[in-house]
C-alpha cells in the first residue's frame, strides 16, 4: 500500500512539474515568436528604406552630373573670355615692337 501511495505522489509531482514546464515554454514560445516578428519587420523596412536610398542617389547622380556639364560649358566660356584678352594683347606688343619702314636713308 505504501508504494501506491508514493507512486501517486510521484505522479501528482510530475504532472505539476510537467504543467509548469510546459506554461513556461509556451511563454518563451510567445516571447521568441515577437522577436521574430519585430526581426521580420525590422527587415522590411530595411529593405525599403534601401531601396528608397538608392533612389535618392541615382537622383543625386544624376543631378550632379546634369550640374557638372553645365559647369564644363561655364569654365570652357570663361577659358574663352580669358583666352582672347591675351591674343588680343599679344597681337598689340607685336605691332608695337616691330620697327618702322618711314625711314629713307
Amino acid at each position: 500500500m505504501e508504494s501506491i501511495v508514493k507512486a501517486d505522489i510521484f505522479f501528482f509531482v510530475t504532472t505539476i512539474a510537467l504543467v509548469l514546464f510546459s506554461v513556461a515554454f509556451l511563454i518563451l514560445l510567445y516571447y521568441i515568436i515577437r522577436i521574430i516578428r519585430n526581426a521580420a519587420y525590422i527587415s522590411r523596412l530595411i529593405v525599403s528604406e534601401t531601396e528608397q536610398i538608392k533612389s535618392d542617389v541615382s537622383e543625386a547622380r544624376a543631378y550632379v552630373r546634369e550640374e557638372a556639364v553645365k559647369m564644363g560649358y561655364f569654365i570652357g566660356f570663361i577659358k574663352a573670355l580669358m583666352k582672347e584678352p591675351k591674343t588680343a594683347l599679344a597681337a598689340k606688343k607685336k605691332r608695337a615692337t616691330k620697327p618702322k619702314k618711314d625711314s629713307v636713308e
